[in-house]
Formats: structure tokens, sequence, C-alpha cells
């Protein structure tokens, strides 16, 4: 039976506080999120488990992610990008998630009715580690106008395939460019906002 591991943060916090909730059944996560909260947090994940190669701060005291003014420059900048860019960007920033658990979405992750996203962790080794994060609904608009989600969620074969089908690296280079028009320099992170 997989075990999902649902971890939390309390919206808003500058300071997220991470609550580890272990589940075997996946129609329980969405009823979880709702219930305990709904994301996970790399400062969460270091206070329950102090050291396992985490770290806000790289080799040489660099920050790895963007602060709460960057976040915000992120997310404005995104809306001037061309649509593809734009919801892929957007749907970064306004998740926390990486670069390629982003790419790693698919229709069926997408839980319009909800206005939520299931983002399965891709940095930790042990896999089921879901999060359902929520997504303003003017993105989740745009997502289902430009990807057809409801439509991609009734085909068996369209619900599991990748909604952006560009590579890490082109991925890498869209948010380059839109952290560039955002002003952000001197950080190698991925817009992960106060994770």
């Amino acid at each position: 039976m997989k075990k999902y591991t649902f971890l939390n943060q309390y919206p808003g916090s500058l300071a997220p506080h991470g609550i580890s909730h272990s589940l075997t059944d996946p129609s329980e996560v969405s009823r979880a999120a709702t219930e305990f909260g709904h994301s996970v947090s790399g400062e969460a994940i270091m206070r329950e488990q102090p050291y396992h190669g985490l770290s806000l701060f790289g080799l040489y005291g660099n920050r790895k992610y963007l602060n709460a003014a960057e976040r915000h420059r992120f997310i404005e900048a995104a809306k001037r990008a061309r649509p593809k860019v734009r919801q892929f960007c957007l749907t970064l920033g306004h998740s926390g998630g990486r670069i390629s658990e982003v790419l790693a979405l698919t229709p069926a992750s997408i839980d319009i009715e909800n206005g939520a996203v299931s983002i399965q962790t891709l940095k930790r080794r042990k896999r089921g580690i879901i999060r359902q994060v929520p997504l303003p609904p003017d993105l989740l608009d745009e997502l289902e106008g430009l990807f057809k989600l409801r439509e991609a969620q009734r085909n068996p074969e369209r619900a599991n395939e990748r909604i952006w089908r560009f590579s890490r690296t082109t991925a890498w280079r869209y948010v380059k460019q839109v952290m560039a028009a955002a002003q952000i320099t001197g950080m190698a992170p991925i817009a992960q906002g106060e994770q």
C-alpha cells in the first residue's frame, strides 16, 4: 500500500511551522489538505528533521530562495510574459514548487473545483509525498483556458500527460528571464517564495 506524507504550513506566515500527516489512501489527501493546511515549507521540514542535507542557504552563504518582496516582483513580472511562460511562472511562484515539480504537473493534479494543485515532492528520496496548494482563481481560469484541463481530465490518455512540455533547461531559462524582468539579481534560486 502506498503511503503519502502530507506536510503543511500556516498560510500567510513568513515563519511557517510544519506538521506531518501520513496517509495511506490517496483519496484522503484532498480531505487532509482541507483539514490540516496546504503547503510544505523547507524551513518546516528542517525543523522536523534538523539535518538531512536541507538548507535555506548555499555553500557560500547565498540564499537559495526568494524572499517575500522578490516573490511579489517575480509574480508581477510573470504576469507580463507570454501565456505559457506566464502560467508556468505564476504556478511556480504561487505554489512554491520546484521547477521539476511544476513541470511534472498534469491535468489530473489540478483540482479546479477546490482551487488547488497537488504537487508530488521530488527533492526528497521518498516517493508519494504530496502537498496540495491553493492557486488563485484567475490563474486556474487561465490554466483551464489555455490547456482545457477539464476536458483533459475526462480523457484517460491526456489526464496524466504533462501540462508544460518544455525541458527543465528551457523552464529555467524562462524563470531567469522573468527574474531579470523583476530585477532579481545575485541569486541562483528557483522561484519558491518563502520556502
